[in-house]
């Protein structure tokens, strides 16, 4: 089996188990990278950051990663409007099956 049919098949299995395409595993690397520099990472970072589709695209996306417990929302305490993403329950479950 070739390489590509290797990484189609493992991008087959997270649609079917995660819900997740290459768009949103986009996301995912850019906010694994925030959280590797020990930066918090707000929905508005993400959104300015990842410019490959429209902005409420990519938010459908976040809150669908959300939903999927991928990504985990955490309001600012000091401004309702902010919230921000923290790894979410399921991520790690992710990671392995890379």
């Amino acid at each position: 089996m070739g390489k590509l049919t290797k990484w189609s098949n493992k991008i087959t299995k997270l649609e079917e188990t995660y819900g997740v395409d290459v768009h949103k595993m986009h996301l995912l690397g850019i906010a694994e990278k925030a959280w590797g520099k020990k930066t918090p990472l707000r929905v508005t970072d993400l959104l300015d950051t990842y410019q490959n589709a429209a902005r409420a695209t990519t938010h459908k996306a976040i809150k669908e990663l959300v939903e999927g417990e991928l990504l985990h929302m955490v309001g600012s305490e000091d401004d309702g409007r902010v919230r921000f993403l923290q790894p979410g329950r399921k991520l790690s479950q992710l990671e392995k099956m890379l």
